[in-house]
Formats: C-alpha cells, sequence, structure tokens
C-alpha cells in the first residue's frame, strides 16, 4: 500500500506534536492568552488575575478586567519586551494552535463552545464551577428575550437543535 503525500504530511505532524512536552502543576496560576473570547471564561471562575500576558493586538481586548489589569502592570499586552514576559513566570500559554490548545471560535454549536468552558476549568480545578455554565447562558438568553418581548420561538428552535 503506498501512502499520499498528505498521509505523510500528517504523520509528521502528528510526530511533532507528540514531542512537545510542556509540564506544568495544576492549578495553574499565572498564563497567557491569545484570545479575548476566553475572558468569560477566565471571569466566571474568578480567574483573571491569573492572565499574566495577553497576545493579541490590544484593540481586542475590550474588556475591562483586561484593561484594569494592565493598567495597574498586572497583566502585560501585546509588545511587551522579553525580559518582562519572562518575569511573569507564565506557566502556560492558551492559543488556537501552540501551547494549551483551545479552538472555540472554530465550533459551530452553542453547547460545543460551552464545552471548551470545562475544557479551560480543568487547568484550574474549576470543573464545578463552570459545570452547567451553557445552560445557564442560555436560559438568560431566553429570559431576556421574554422580558424584551421577542418571539422566543426562534430561540427555542435553535435550543432544540443544540440539543442534539
Amino acid at each position: 500500500m503506498c501512502r499520499s503525500e498528505t498521509d505523510a504530511a500528517v504523520t509528521a505532524e502528528i510526530a511533532a506534536i507528540a514531542n512537545v512536552t510542556q509540564q506544568f502543576t495544576i492549578p495553574l496560576s499565572s498564563v497567557s492568552v491569545a484570545s479575548s473570547t476566553y475572558f468569560p471564561v477566565f471571569q466566571y471562575m474568578g480567574e483573571m488575575p491569573a492572565i499574566r500576558l495577553y497576545t493579541t493586538a490590544v484593540m481586542y481586548a475590550s474588556n475591562g478586567c483586561m484593561h484594569k489589569q494592565a493598567a495597574d502592570g498586572h497583566t502585560l499586552l501585546n509588545g511587551a519586551s522579553a525580559d518582562a514576559k519572562a518575569a511573569m513566570n507564565i506557566t502556560a500559554h492558551f492559543h488556537c494552535c501552540s501551547g494549551i490548545q483551545v479552538s472555540d471560535t472554530q465550533e459551530e454549536s452553542f453547547y460545543a463552545v460551552g464545552e471548551w468552558s470545562e475544557y479551560i476549568a480543568t487547568f484550574f480545578n474549576q470543573e464545578a464551577k463552570v459545570k452547567g455554565l451553557a445552560d445557564l447562558a442560555l436560559k438568560r438568553c431566553v429570559n431576556i428575550c421574554i422580558f424584551m418581548c421577542v418571539d422566543t420561538r426562534k430561540y427555542m428552535r435553535q435550543y432544540a437543535c443544540m440539543q442534539t
């Protein structure tokens, strides 16, 4: 049986990933993140102070807590010097392509995105805290729709699809 170049490339990529080892102690206490989409999860867990470096353009960090942490010098933003980054003693990096890989923005369903919250929480021993977070968010959304007299049937149909 002859393997295609694509198979060989995939095998090489898997081998490269398998050879990357990063050891850290859980719960994490000093991390970097590459996406502002993780901020709500960190806030809900009470772990925003663990974010010591935000590696994406500052214009995407619209989170008030993140700006306060940066203003106070607790969190470095993109463009910080290598010495400053080293002083933060960052033990892990949450990113879509390296470090602790997170691909929440690639998901197509509400609950699939919610599962990433539980995944992130495992690195902080906060799984119990975020369990059911997706259900809570959906209930709040439906309650707001009801309060605003919005047609909730559309959302309930989407909810039924998300259950499968």
